[in-house]
């Protein structure tokens, strides 16, 4: 037990790492019309998972063994890539980057100092409005309840059951269905709201579906320990937690990540992209 938790810090180490650089790098050379987009379909490889691999103890085996292939892939390819223009250019090695430049198109900017950009983050009003901003968004992910919903979703439904109890195989079932349902939303986000609607129309409509969705559940769960809520009342309590899913990820799964790459001017993106993510 101890060397899997061992290893599961690391593996987190290593995962929020590339939270950090993969958005980073799809940022800097996805076309506008497309980035919101780009950032989000990475959610739809998660659909094979669910499709081809049984209930049974493979889920976990083949999800680690698939990991660590994914690693192992990404470490080589590493050695065949080009360098972010943007980054070429911060470092001064100024030929490089118009050389990567002529594959991949990108905005340049001069080199500056690694204490220069701290200051310029921490210290111009704008960069410092948007460093709001981005902590703002990921604060609000985290106190949504979201995450709370799908760790103790069995015990959530249990609360708002009425009736017989069901059994701990179709509680089990039914967490697993929430999950699911939770990827389908964040592609219908992804293809539907984050570049049609736009950014903060997303997150308005997303926000207000989990303040009605809270708001129900918080007023049953009231007359539900008076003992006055009827069988009706209790369904509609179970569908609002997946309402609650629905809101979550058109405005606060999503979003923070896309703010957290586009806001930023192109000199301290990087910075301030990885400063986010250490708060998230």
């Amino acid at each position: 037990m101890n060397s899997l938790i061992a290893a599961r810090i690391i593996s987190g180490l290593g995962i929020r790492s590339l939270g950090v650089i993969s958005p980073m790098a799809i940022v800097e050379i996805a076309p506008q019309e497309i980035r919101g987009l780009a950032l989000t379909t990475a959610s739809f490889c998660v659909l094979g998972i669910y499709e081809n691999i049984p209930a049974s103890k493979l889920q976990y085996r083949i999800r680690l063994i698939a990991t660590s292939v994914f690693v192992f892939l990404c470490i080589l390819s590493s050695f065949f890539i080009s360098e972010s223009p943007r980054w070429l250019m911060f470092v001064g090695r100024r030929e490089e980057a118009i050389e990567v430049l002529k594959r991949l198109p990108g905005d340049v900017e001069g080199n500056s100092s690694f204490l220069s950009v701290v200051k310029e983050t921490f210290i111009v009003s704008f960069n410092l409005r948007r460093l709001q901003q981005v902590l703002v968004l990921y604060a609000l992910a985290q106190l949504s309840g979201a995450n709370s919903v799908t760790t103790y979703f069995i015990s959530i439904i249990r609360m708002l059951r009425k009736g017989s109890q069901m059994k701990t195989s179709e509680d089990i079932f039914l967490s697993g269905i929430y999950g699911f349902s939770k990827l389908w939303f964040s592609l219908i986000a992804s293809f539907f709201f984050i570049d049609i609607l736009g950014r903060r129309r997303s997150m308005f409509i997303g926000i207000a579906v989990q303040m009605v969705s809270h708001l129900y559940i918080g007023v049953f769960i009231k007359y539900n320990q008076e003992a006055t809520a009827s069988m009706a009342a209790s369904r509609g309590a179970v569908a609002a937690l997946f309402v609650h899913a629905f809101g979550y990820a058109v405005g606060l799964f999503i979003l923070p990540y896309v703010f957290g790459g586009e806001l930023w001017p192109n000199r301290i993106r990087s910075f301030g992209r990885a400063l986010g993510q250490t708060f998230h």
